[in-house]
């Protein structure tokens, strides 16, 4: 898909003129560099100008983790694998400073 025609056909024909400024603006060759996703192409429909589009496609990646963790809270309530063992007592076990029920 090309980037020019997706944007003329939310927002409308740009000057010949203005078509060669909107390509050569490094904010246009930076998204352009990405991959081409659902991310994009909504913040490209719901914004005119292109920093507002780069505002929210930042906005949109900061609900998606906090959404992420609402859906997972304890996601790094365990810390990652290192040589040291966890220390256990009676089905209990000891692991990133908090004692947790063994299963």
């Amino acid at each position: 898909m090309d980037f020019l025609d997706f944007w003329q056909e939310c927002h409308g024909k740009l000057h010949p003129k203005w078509q060669r400024a909107f390509l050569q603006d490094p904010r246009v060759n930076q998204l352009c560099k990405h991959e081409v996703t659902e991310n994009l192409l909504v913040a490209i429909r719901r914004n005119k100008k292109i920093s507002d589009v780069l505002k929210d496609l930042e906005n949109q990646s900061l609900k998606y983790s906090e959404f992420q963790n609402k859906l997972n809270p304890w996601k790094d309530s365990i810390p990652e694998q290192s040589n040291e063992f966890p220390k256990t007592y009676n089905g209990w076990y000891r692991w990133g400073g908090r004692w947790r029920k063994g299963f």
